[in-house]
Order: C-alpha cells, then structure tokens, then sequence
C-alpha cells in the first residue's frame, strides 16, 4: 500500500484579500513574486506550489526582477532598509547597504543597473540614485 502524498504534504487554498503590497513578474513571465505580509512569495506561471522566497524578521517588499531567477527587494533592518538579493534556488544576500534608508529599487531594461531612493531613514525626503548590477554580483 503506497500512502497518499496529501497526508505528508498538506497544502490549503488561501484567498487573499489583504496583505499583499508588492508584485513583480518576470520578463520571461514563467512566474511571479509577490510581497505579502512582509516576506516575498514566488508562484509559478501555470499554477503549482507557491513557494517562499524570504523568512527573515525583517519586513520585505518592492519586488523587482534582475532576470528570470534573480529578485532585488528592499528589506527592513532596523529604522532603515537595505537592497537585498534573492534567487528562485539561492538564499537572501544584501547588495547595497548604506548608512542611509534604501528602497524602492527598479531594474533599468538591460538589467545593467538599479535605481533607487536614498534617504536619511524611513519617511524622510529621498534622493534617487543609481549602482551598477554588474559590480553587485
């Protein structure tokens, strides 16, 4: 008698009606990530298990892809964030991290460079500013 997999690995349909604060897709479109509640979810494009991507108690969210596997994200540590790094089979790793609050990061076309706000801590004004991929990984 083979045992029926749903009873090693549950799952359960959630629907989702609040929470989420962030999605991006990627540019192959096979899948997605999505902020919610603080942590980065990947899904697949045509259904399947979706997966979590961050598990730290820090607050993450603004979700961008770098290319089909990469994600970059702003992470909270502290009274400020940081630009952070994940893959859809690498760990979280920070990428910029400065003194001063970083966020809302956004991916130029050829994947070459990051845009992003910079400012002395969460709700001040920001500046905008910009790093070379090519050096970050």
């Amino acid at each position: 008698d083979i045992p029926w997999d749903q009873r090693t690995n549950p799952s359960t349909d959630l629907e989702l009606t609040t929470g989420v604060s962030g999605v991006a897709i990627a540019p192959d479109s096979k899948r997605a990530v999505i902020a919610l509640r603080g942590d980065l979810f990947l899904m697949p494009e045509k259904g399947g298990y979706t997966r979590r991507l961050t598990t730290t108690a820090a607050f993450d969210g603004q979700p961008v892809f770098v290319d089909s596997k990469t994600v970059l994200y702003a992470s909270s540590v502290g009274d400020k964030r940081e630009i952070w790094s994940v893959g859809i089979d690498t760990a979280p790793k920070p990428i910029l991290v400065d003194a001063q609050d970083l966020s809302h990061p956004e991916v130029s076309p050829d994947a070459k460079w990051v845009a992003f706000l910079r400012g002395i801590n969460v709700g001040t004004a920001k500046r905008i500013a910009m790093a070379d991929l090519r050096t970050l990984f």
